[in-house]
């Protein structure tokens, strides 16, 4: 098959990318690079098999020719990460919208079926854990920044159903909850990363507000397993998908974690959501998915344990 993936040389995009290509797939990644790397693409430069279009998808005038050559997307392109988010308020949101509709309205002209990813973040300030995909998505106020990124990313989602339900678009929604891996950096407000760069350095690992705030993470491999078991299930389609683990963590004591598995001589500091963003800054209290409808759908469970995920992190030297 030939695969169009939009954001393929981001984190997630580049190992879906290696995968893609490990089970002999074409692949044509449109990328931006405004958070990906041509770097995380480097072991495939020889390849024949991929090809790479440096544009911005929104405005990108050959999309619907490159597309009548693929026979399937995987829509990854998005603003990543909250100190992006934060930092860029009117891009995060127009980004996401403007390449989705856009990208929708060729998928449907050309029957093209799409995976969107979407992202745990429209849960908002549901503490009705495990999320369910029809639990209430339930955000602050417009006035707080890092609502606009989550309403940003459930417009889209209506946007998958809407031009499905009127124009027969076959599409997959899947909500990602904290994906972690290789290739994945701090410079956009990613926590793992930070606090393993702070261990390294023996620097205090800086916790954001109280660290009672929980999260669930996800290892970028399992992700994509699950990606491409959803595209291979004609009854997945249709559908909201949670791609998550279960096992649940504050934050607060992921830092004591990562500082016992590491050897670090580190402690930990506490700092508050106003110093480390702004006074308007609001949090998730916590983030663990259901993921039964995707075992029921593909059979997929997530096999790392988080030390082991933190522990494969730690021998890299990204």
């Amino acid at each position: 098959m030939h695969f169009l993936v939009t954001g393929g040389a981001g984190f997630i995009g580049s190992h879906l990318v290696d995968a893609l290509l490990a089970r002999h797939d074409r692949v044509t990644v449109i990328d931006d690079l405004s958070t990906g790397r041509l770097d995380n693409l480097s072991a495939h430069q020889n390849n024949a098999a991929l090809s790479v279009k440096l544009a911005n998808l929104a405005e990108y005038d050959s999309l619907t020719t490159v597309l009548k050559d693929c026979d399937q997307v995987i829509h990854l392109a998005a603003a990543v990460g909250v100190r992006h988010v934060i930092d860029h308020p009117l891009t995060s949101v127009t980004t996401d919208i403007d390449a989705t509709r856009r990208l929708l309205e060729s998928c449907a002209q050309l029957q093209r079926p799409l995976l969107l990813a979407s992202t745990s973040e429209v849960y908002g300030k549901n503490e009705d854990c495990p999320l369910k995909e029809n639990a209430n998505c339930l955000l602050g106020p417009s006035d707080r920044p890092r609502w606009g990124y989550a309403a940003g990313k459930l417009l889209t989602e209506h946007m998958v159903r809407a031009y499905a339900t009127e124009q027969g678009l076959q599409a997959i929604i899947a909500r990602f909850f904290n994906v972690i891996g290789p290739r994945q950096t701090a410079a956009y407000g990613m926590v793992i990363p930070r606090f393993i760069s702070q261990a390294r350095q023996a620097k205090a690992l800086t916790v954001y507000g109280d660290g009672t705030q929980t999260r669930s993470f996800t290892w970028v491999e399992e992700a994509v397993e699950a990606m491409l078991r959803l595209i291979d299930t004609p009854a997945a389609y249709g559908e909201i998908v949670n791609i998550g683990g279960t096992e649940e963590i504050s934050i607060e004591a992921l830092a004591t974690r990562i500082i016992r598995l590491s050897g670090s001589r580190s402690a930990t500091t506490l700092v508050p959501y106003q110093q480390a963003y702004d006074a308007a800054f609001e949090d998730m209290p916590r983030r663990r998915p259901d993921i039964n409808k995707l075992q029921r759908l593909t059979a997929y469970r997530p096999g790392l344990p988080l030390d082991e995920m933190l522990g494969r992190l730690l021998a890299t030297t990204d």
